[in-house]
């Protein structure tokens, strides 16, 4: 969790009482759900694959973490698929055997030295000894070890600082501070940084001692490694990867560059993608990710003197285009990074914060509908939602647009897509029309059958057709209105619609890919199908994407389910701005990504565990409060309102008034102070209950205390209090 924890901020009062009526949570991942304290636990070079040591951030919210985990790492493996094609299966208990196999065929990371350093022998078991005297080789082991040392180095935007006699680094993403921190741990510690100039201590001091580098010196018995950083291509949500092109003091131009792994490979030249090392490489990366590990490919590009020249003169032309600066940066950067070399791969944990398991299952269990949006790879967001509660080994997942053991070579077409959905929705149509039975009546002749099933497929997965225009339109607006209206009434006196259906407990959980869902946004059809897939799954995982996506998420959820519903959007970072202020209410975490999220949000916490008192208890009692408060000034002026009434027909319209202005002043006023002490303070349930009950939420999401029924007994009620008056003062 957060070093610090900074005070709750509300921002818009007036929402208080949506907090307890919420349908939709949308959530970011890391620094949302983790605690973004990242620590580089593998690193692999060729094969070679080098495990931390270094001491894991204390948590205690990993699932099965003391008996089914390895480093507090659990791992899951996925089950056998289901015979379903559309790709769904059931999620299956976690399993450590394949974490614990990765790490005893692994070697300490301490190592990276002993290899940069090209000692005979190569890499071994053994402790970190002293590497003085190291006589040095230049073989492919030895070359690679360097590069990846050196990239971690210096490929970056850190920048290190003396606070209270340390080195410190601060960055703008905890992923590069944990990736220099590494490098310092085994002999690559950045000391110092002017301008475009970075220097390192390369040596075993630089990697034993923590204070090495003080006052930005080397210390004793390493060695000084100084080079310039020409330029930097920046980071952004597209790209996905940044690179920086270093000059090193013999006059050699390198172009280093780390990035996610499904931007990154296609970037390699083919030698780096095919033979035993670059299957190492894919076996690696996929343990790693099943691990709910964050992934990163480190790759590298030697450039000529002239090629560095022409291409720094088209960079800084870029630079300082006054038009679409971003676009033309973007262009600069893609065509010098291009025939890449693998150099490595890294691992980063990112711990999760205090409570988050209990948090999401308790949420769960109040009925709300969960969807984490993250950039992560498939098998990384679907651990690490295991870890988090987020998914449970009852769910069975369904995959849109991905596959269940990672394979990244899988090819989405609008057409595949299409299909998969048609089969999912066919297959669980059960599940559907038990929630959205309006679908059923709209469909078919009331009955399922398996004909019907398909036909509900169809309908909900064809193609978009040419938009209505005319009376055609106009007539199918009014079924919606219609459809809207009539959601609000029972016969009970309770809400009808799918919104009580749809809190019922579920055992699906829907997980879908970025790139699934670019094409998604551009069918009318598949967002049909997607939606009323995601609106029966307990949890949906989309992983893989963009901020902008982030909040088309939410736009489509906000416009496809009628009545609207109301949905939260809670982040950490400037990424998940566009989610927030997409969602009815936003809230934002002070975390490590600066305050963008926080200032753009209506409410603001320190940890995400503090969402479930705010929801389920603050927002639950709020609305309460205000559902009584309406109601009871709904009572109070019909009764004044039916006496005068009355009182015009016995004065036959004549304007004469029934009250003094003072008395009819003094009936709002005392009758008003009540109701203040209710609406300010009322606790219909005790907060150790509520807490304890999570399912107690589902008053507010299904409206039991102020709708349209509850309104028309307290306006009879008043009509009969008034009636009652009227009476008594004629007689």
């Amino acid at each position: 969790p957060p070093k610090t924890n900074p005070p709750a901020v509300v921002r818009s009062s007036n929402l208080c009482q949506e907090l307890g009526q919420l349908q939709y949570i949308f959530s970011d991942k890391t620094g949302t759900l983790t605690a973004n304290e990242m620590v580089l636990r593998f690193l692999s070079l060729g094969g070679i694959d080098l495990v931390s040591s270094l001491p894991a951030a204390p948590t205690d919210t990993m699932a099965n973490q003391e008996d089914e985990a390895v480093g507090g790492m659990p791992l899951f493996v996925p089950a056998n698929d289901s015979p379903v094609k559309g790709g769904s299966h059931h999620a299956d208990v976690p399993v450590s055997a394949g974490a614990t196999a990765l790490k005893n065929n692994s070697v300490p990371l301490e190592n990276l030295l002993r290899l940069a350093a090209g000692r005979p022998g190569g890499v071994s078991n053994a402790p970190r000894d002293s590497f003085a005297g190291l006589s040095f080789s230049e073989s492919p082991e030895t070359l690679r070890a360097r590069s990846a040392a050196e990239l971690l180095a210096v490929c970056h935007t850190v920048l290190p600082q003396m606070l209270h006699g340390r080195l410190e680094y601060q960055g703008e993403s905890p992923d590069e501070v944990a990736l220099v921190e590494a490098a310092a741990s085994v002999g690559y510690r950045l000391i110092r940084r002017e301008g475009d100039e970075v220097v390192v201590a390369v040596g075993a001091a630089a990697a034993s001692a923590p204070e090495a580098g003080q006052g930005g010196k080397c210390p004793a018995g390493c060695e000084e490694l100084s080079v310039r950083v020409l330029a930097v291509n920046q980071f952004n949500s597209t790209r996905k990867r940044m690179s920086c092109l270093v000059k090193y003091p013999d006059g050699s131009h390198v172009l280093y560059c780390k990035g996610a792994d499904t931007n990154m490979f296609p970037l390699l030249e083919p030698r780096s993608t095919a033979g035993p090392e670059a299957q190492l490489a894919n076996d690696h990366l996929r343990a790693y990710a099943r691990e709910g590990l964050r992934t990163l490919v480190l790759a590298k590009r030697a450039l000529s003197s002239s090629q560095a020249s022409e291409w720094l003169a088209k960079f800084k032309a870029a630079s300082v285009a006054r038009t679409d600066r971003d676009g033309q940066l973007s262009e600069a950067a893609a065509s010098v990074e291009q025939n890449l070399v693998l150099v490595g791969l890294t691992a980063i944990e990112d711990k999760l914060q205090d409570g988050v398991p209990q948090t999401l299952e308790y949420l769960r269990r109040g009925g709300l509908k969960i969807w984490v949006l993250t950039g992560d790879k498939v098998e990384t967001a679907v651990n690490i939602g295991f870890s988090s509660k987020l998914l449970t080994t009852e769910m069975t997942l369904l995959y849109v647009g991905a596959s269940p053991d990672g394979d990244d070579t899988l090819v989405v077409t609008k057409e595949t897509l299409r299909e998969q959905l048609r089969e999912l929705t066919a297959h669980y149509a059960d599940q559907i029309l038990a929630q959205l039975p309006h679908l059923l009546k709209s469909t078919t002749d009331g009955t399922l059958t398996d004909a019907n099933r398909e036909a509900l497929a169809d309908r909900l997965t064809e193609a978009p057709k040419p938009s209505l225009s005319g009376m055609s339109a106009l007539f199918g607006r009014a079924h919606a209105v219609n459809r809207s209206l009539a959601s609000l009434w029972s016969p009970f006196g309770a809400p009808r619609s799918g919104k009580a259906a749809e809190v019922e407990a579920t055992t699906l959980a829907l997980i879908v890919d970025g790139n699934a869902l670019a094409l998604v946004f551009e069918d009318e059809g598949l967002k049909e199908a997607l939606l009323h897939l995601g609106r029966v799954c307990a949890s949906v995982l989309a992983c893989r994407v963009s901020p902008k996506q982030k909040a088309q998420v939410v736009e489509l959820v906000r416009q496809g389910v009628k009545p609207e519903p109301l949905t939260l959007a809670i982040g950490d970072g400037a990424n998940d701005v566009a989610m927030i202020q997409s969602a009815h209410i936003g809230i934002g975490i002070s975390g490590k990504e600066g305050m963008q999220a926080v200032n753009s949000a209506d409410f603001a916490i320190a940890q995400f565990r503090f969402l479930l008192r705010l929801l389920l208890l603050h927002g639950r009692w709020n609305y309460t409060r205000m559902s009584k408060v309406v109601l009871y000034y709904y009572y109070k002026n019909f009764v004044l309102t039916l006496t005068l009434f009355v009182y015009n027909f016995q004065t036959v319209f004549s304007g004469t008034s029934l009250y003094e202005s003072l008395m009819a002043s003094a009936y709002n006023i005392v009758l008003f102070l009540p109701i203040v002490f209710v609406g300010a303070l009322d606790q219909d349930i005790a907060a150790e209950t509520v807490m304890q009950t999570p399912e107690l939420y589902v008053t507010g999401r299904t409206n039991m205390h102020l709708n349209t029924p509850k309104v028309a007994v307290t306006m009879f009620e008043g009509l009969l209090t008034g009636g009652g008056i009227v009476a008594i003062a004629s007689a």
